[in-house]
């Protein structure tokens, strides 16, 4: 009977520590969120359930367990709350990463158009400080783009058709790495636009559109009404690209509006 109600108690925890889990991973972003409700529905819904028996149950305070259902179960609480009435303003991040570090993001936009061949495009990103994907398209290749997406591998193949040399990409990883940045990428093409990977939140990632020349009343505009971009001036705009799943819109991004219509003013 002791060895059943040990199994138990272990159960019923691990189910209060899974709707833990679940709240933490998505205060940072709402799409870990969606993934739980959505693609693991099956086990989030019953386990939500069952915690919720298991807390109110915890009340009568008859068994050791109880006190720790009971601390769980207020964590989860609070957590909740502070989910659904939390005020994330990754654009306010943004903006002070990219005025503290401009000059430094369009050294590494203009090295990088500079250092690929004529054009072609290529996005390269790094975690922990190694590729982690490697797409490069080139005119009248676009297999090779279709092919070597999220690869570890036949970099130097990849490198190749880039036209990047080791000092090169290396160059370009120690800058990213330098700024705290993840992502670059650069189409030679458009000598205009450069995208730089800011950091990933969930399985969102965040991003700067850096445009050497202003874009146009029209394009800016696009990006205004585009709810998963904030043009922050003519020439740079904040872009957040969510996973496979997850709400696709900037987080925030009409309250970050109001406060730097405000700030013009002044």
């Amino acid at each position: 009977m002791n060895h059943t109600y040990k199994k138990m108690a272990v159960l019923e925890i691990i189910a209060m520590l899974y709707v833990t889990i679940v709240i933490i991973l998505s205060i940072p972003n709402m799409g870990w969120f969606m993934f739980f409700m959505g693609m693991l529905c099956f086990i989030t819904f019953p386990v939500i359930l069952v915690s919720l028996f298991l807390f109110f149950r915890a009340f009568r305070f008859k068994y050791r367990k109880d006190k720790i259902i009971l601390a769980l179960g207020l964590i989860n609480i609070l957590s909740l709350f502070y989910l659904f009435t939390r005020t994330i303003s990754y654009a306010e991040d943004m903006e002070d990463f990219y005025e503290d570090n401009k000059v430094e993001l369009n050294e590494l936009c203009s090295y990088t158009r500079s250092a690929i061949l004529p054009n072609s495009s290529v996005f390269i990103e790094f975690e922990n400080n190694t590729i982690s994907i490697f797409n490069v398209s080139t005119p009248n290749d676009s297999i090779v783009s279709d092919n070597y997406h999220e690869t570890k591998v036949n970099n130097d193949s990849l490198m190749r058709v880039a036209g990047l040399t080791s000092q090169e990409l290396s160059e370009i990883k120690q800058r990213l790495y330098h700024l705290g940045c993840i992502s670059i990428s650069s189409d030679s093409k458009d000598k205009n636009q450069t995208t730089v990977g800011y950091k990933r939140v969930g399985m969102g990632l965040y991003s700067f559109i850096l445009y050497n020349r202003p874009i146009t009343s029209s394009k800016f505009n696009e990006y205004l009404e585009d709810m998963s971009t904030i043009p922050y001036n003519n020439k740079v705009i904040f872009l957040y690209s969510s996973g496979a799943i997850g709400n696709m819109d900037f987080d925030g991004k009409e309250e970050y509006l109001n406060k730097l219509s405000k700030k013009s003013v002044k």
